[in-house]
């Protein structure tokens, strides 16, 4: 028992070590592939990151970092409305609207919902919209604009007036993707 927890000591050490390693010599020390991510899936860079597979193009934009909690509430809301992560890219705290503007560049969104942001400040400079209401269908892109994903803990009004408004706009996506299907066919 001893020395089994002796060892396991010196692992986990190892482990923090290895992980403090500067990352071009752990290319010379590790020769094989650990994992490897598909670029749609999560895209970094210095100061860039979005998560999520973005299968359905529906971009949620964050005014700050999301909590793990507020990522579990997420998850949660998203099942309701039959989505999963897979389906969407989460876009958070960036500082600039040319940032914003250039990551949903890349996802390239049918629906966008933005918390705690209008759509300005993520990059679409020529229209404002009340929030909870939807803008449909602007330059390609249904738009939502709520609160700030926190401010929904402390105010059922806001939680309810979200749903709704999310239940609209997704419906609205699984019927347009519906309608493209049956042309496909």
């Amino acid at each position: 028992c001893l020395l089994s927890r002796g060892l396991g000591d010196v692992y986990k050490r190892q482990k923090l070590y290895i992980m403090e390693l500067n990352p071009i010599a752990l290319q010379f020390i590790y020769d094989e592939t650990l994992f490897h991510f598909n670029e749609d899936v999560l895209i970094s860079s210095k100061n860039e990151t979005f998560l999520g597979e973005n299968k359905s193009n529906i971009s949620i934009v964050s005014n700050r970092k999301l909590s793990k909690s507020e990522i579990e509430l997420l998850e949660k809301i998203l099942l309701a409305l039959n989505l999963k992560f897979e389906n969407i890219s989460l876009i958070e705290e960036k500082t600039t609207k040319d940032e914003y503007a250039r990551i949903l560049g890349i996802t390239k969104p049918k629906k966008l919902i933005l918390f705690g942001l209008t759509p300005f400040e993520v990059g679409f400079t020529d229209v404002t919209i009340n929030k909870y209401e939807i803008l449909e269908a602007y330059k390609g892109t249904d738009i939502l604009q709520g609160d700030s994903f926190g401010d929904y803990n402390n105010d059922p009004s806001k939680k309810k007036a979200l749903w709704f408004s999310l239940q609209r706009l997704i419906t609205c996506l699984l019927y347009t993707s519906d309608a493209a299907d049956e042309e496909d066919s």
